[in-house]
């Protein structure tokens, strides 16, 4: 196998053991003669030396990976930027958190734990290993998930894929929203409504839909809370312009699906 083929398994291994509904709606979908394919995974991290987007970027380069584009999400104080390797290959969705964004108060929680632990990208397995620093409390976890959801949702969860996406190009039986939907509507997994059920159009290319994020017990500081994990996403592709089906990402389709992991309580 491929460095890349080595590191999508153990990126997916990991995130099943996040994401008990990815392996039920992988195995649903195994069961009735499908062979989902992944179009692509997301992940996060921070703007801090060694962690920042470009230092991730970088551990994808030996692979032979390209930048397709890259994205603004000011409201969420976010850049990302998008890899391709070949068309066979998943896609790889990296976003970052501007941290000086955010209020002092705020910086000072995610700073206190990234200063003291100093987080290195040094490799392809430092993506799925977690998080990198002390464990926050669950009151400073609530206070980040006020002004950014995502900032509380990295400093708990550290380094995971945090969504694979299935590509509903490569299904057959399920290869239509209403089918797949359906499918999924079957499992009793809630999907995220922000923005419509479906984000997207085929004049930009590209719909995507996703489940809502799975939820685990963690043991802060002063308690054990359950918080939101990971999701699935699925996504259609149509050609574009010059006929070829389109690998990039659209970013108000992107913005939604962000809310996925939105705490609920």
């Amino acid at each position: 196998m491929s460095r890349a083929t080595d590191f999508f398994n153990a990126c997916w291994q990991d995130y099943c053991n996040f994401t008990p509904q990815a392996r039920l709606i992988h195995n649903k979908l195994a069961e009735a003669g499908e062979n989902p394919v992944n179009d692509h995974i997301a992940l996060r991290t921070f703007n801090f030396p060694g962690i920042e987007l470009d230092d991730i970027v970088e551990l994808f380069k030996p692979l032979g990976f390209q930048l397709i584009d890259d994205y603004q999400f000011p409201d969420r104080h976010l850049s990302a930027k998008a890899l391709i390797l070949n068309a066979d290959t998943p896609k790889v969705f990296i976003s970052e958190l501007n941290i000086n964004h955010l209020s002092t108060a705020n910086q000072l929680i995610i700073l206190k734990q990234l200063n003291k632990a100093q987080p290195i990208a040094n490799s392809l397995e430092f993506l799925y290993s977690g998080r990198a620093w002390d464990l926050i409390s669950y009151q400073d976890f609530k206070q980040l998930a006020k002004e950014s959801e995502y900032a509380a949702w990295l400093m708990v969860m550290g380094f995971h894929a945090n969504h694979f996406t299935i590509s509903l190009n490569h299904l057959t039986s399920y290869s239509t929203w209403p089918e797949f939907l359906s499918l999924i509507h079957s499992l009793n997994i809630p999907l995220n409504q922000d923005g419509g059920t479906i984000k997207g159009t085929p004049h930009v290319y590209l719909e995507q839909a996703s489940t809502l994020a799975d939820e685990t017990e963690v043991k802060f500081s002063d308690g054990i809370h359950k918080i939101k994990t990971c999701f699935y996403e699925f996504a259609k592709r149509f050609p574009d312009v010059k006929g070829d089906l389109y690998q990039g990402f659209v970013t108000n389709n992107a913005n939604q699906i962000f809310s996925s992991t939105d705490q609920t309580d």
